[in-house]
C-alpha cells in the first residue's frame, strides 16, 4: 500500500529548534484547498491507501482538515494526524475534537511530544488529548533495533515529493530523498522513482542501524542516535552516499 505524509501548511503555533517538515521553509504555506482535495483523489487513483496529515500544526486548519480526512474515508484512504496538543486544554475539549475526528473517519491520532515539543506544549495537554484516545505501548530494547523505516513519502504546500516525511530540508547536501514536483510528474512517476531506488528499499527492508553498521558505525555508537538522526548522518553525506550507491550488492547480501 501506498503511503504519504500530506503537508497541508507549513504554519506551526509553536517554532521548535529542529521540524521535520517545516525548518527553513517559509512558516506559513498553506496548500489551497480545492487542491488538495483534487490531489487526494489524484492519489487514490495511483493507489495511496493511507495518508498523514502532519506538520505544520494539522489543527491551526482544523475545519479544513476535517473535510478532507471525511473525503479520505468516503474513497477508501487510511487516515492519520500528527499533532502538537496545544488544542487539547481541558479534557471536555480534547474529548470533543477527537469525537468529531472519529466522526468523520480518523483512523489515528498522533500526538508529538519530543524534547523539543515540550519547550513549547504543557504536559497536561499531551494527557488530555493521550486520554480521548488509546495507546498500545512499545516494548522496552536492549540492543540497536534494525530501524527498517516505511518512507512515507511527503507532499509540501508548494508540491514538490520527498521520498520520507523528514527529507524536506535535512538533507541538504545530497538531496537524497527528492522526488520531484506535481507540476512537472504525475503522483505515479514521483511514487514510482522511490519505489524503484534501490537504496530506498533497503532502508525500508534492511533498516537504516544495519546500513550504519555495514559502513563501520560501532553498534555502541550507534544507539546514541535516533531513527531520523542516523539518516541524516548517513545519507546526507555526498561520499557515504556515492560508497552505499557503489556497493548495492555487497550492502545487499551483508549480514550482522
Amino acid at each position: 500500500m501506498r503511503k504519504l505524509a500530506f503537508g497541508y501548511s507549513t504554519k506551526c503555533n509553536i517554532r521548535c529548534e529542529y521540524c521535520v517538515a517545516t525548518e527553513d521553509l517559509p512558516a506559513d504555506k498553506k496548500m489551497d484547498s480545492d487542491r488538495a482535495r483534487e490531489i487526494i483523489v489524484e492519489m487514490a487513483q495511483a493507489g495511496v491507501g493511507g495518508i498523514s496529515f502532519s506538520a505544520g500544526e494539522p489543527f491551526l486548519y482544523f475545519n479544513e482538515i476535517v473535510a478532507l480526512v471525511k473525503l479520505c474515508q468516503r474513497i477508501g484512504i487510511y487516515t492519520r494526524m500528527v499533532t502538537n496538543s496545544f488544542w487539547a486544554k481541558t479534557a471536555a475539549s480534547s474529548d470533543r475534537r477527537v469525537s468529531e475526528l472519529k466522526k468523520n473517519g480518523l483512523c489515528q491520532l498522533r500526538l508529538s511530544f519530543s524534547r523539543w515539543h515540550q519547550k513549547h506544549v504543557n504536559k497536561d495537554n499531551v494527557l488530555n488529548a493521550g486520554r480521548a484516545v488509546s495507546f498500545k505501548r512499545r516494548q522496552i530494547l536492549t540492543d540497536y533495533q534494525a530501524s527498517c523505516c516505511d518512507m512515507n513519502p511527503c507532499l509540501t504546500p508548494d508540491l514538490d515529493m520527498y521520498a520520507c516525511c523528514d527529507a524536506g530540508s535535512h538533507f541538504p547536501e545530497t538531496d537524497f530523498f527528492y522526488l520531484g514536483n506535481l507540476k512537472d510528474n504525475t503522483i505515479k512517476q514521483l511514487f514510482a522513482k522511490t519505489e524503484t531506488d534501490r537504496l530506498h528499499n533497503l532502508i525500508r527492508t534492511m533498516g537504516i542501524a544495519h546500513i550504519a553498521s555495514y559502513t563501520g558505525m560501532r553498534a555502541r555508537e550507534i544507539i546514541t542516535y535516533s531513527k531520523c538522526e542516523l539518516c541524516r548522518k548517513l545519507f546526507n553525506s555526498p561520499e557515504t552516499v556515492t560508497r552505499l550507491k557503489a556497493e548495492i550488492p555487497q550492502l545487499t547480501a551483508w549480514c550482522r
